[in-house]
């Protein structure tokens, strides 16, 4: 395990929402250096603020995965310059929009996200 993984573990554990970052792989294409993923943010604007600060500023993602609850967050989060993609959590009330997808598909550098916040119903 490098630094940056250690520090993102720890960085990770102590910050709520869940704040995961896909590490720097040879098969990520350039233009997507790294991924990060967000979950149950609950419209928590200073814990958002913690998220940009390791995504953005620690770990120069390049595309961030919103996972729920609220699209809200996710859309203040497309301002971070970064590419999101996002799927509504059970407390939104997109979750239960049929307009509104509740599992998206991702493929980068030939490898296939599955991006969900529950079980689809």
């Amino acid at each position: 395990m490098n630094a940056d993984e250690r520090r993102l573990n720890v960085s990770a554990r102590e910050a709520s929402p869940s704040i995961c970052v896909h590490p720097r792989s040879s098969a990520v294409a350039s233009a997507v250096r790294r991924i990060g993923v967000v979950s149950d943010t609950h419209a928590n604007l200073d814990l958002l603020e913690r998220a940009r600060e390791l995504l953005i500023e620690a770990f120069d993602v390049g595309r961030v995965y919103h996972l729920g609850d609220n699209f809200s967050d996710a859309e203040a989060m497309m301002s971070w310059g970064v590419e999101v993609l996002r799927v509504p959590g059970l407390a939104c009330r997109a979750y239960r929009s049929d307009g509104v997808p509740r599992v998206l598909r991702d493929e980068v550098a030939g490898r296939t996200h599955l991006l969900a916040h529950s079980e689809p119903a």
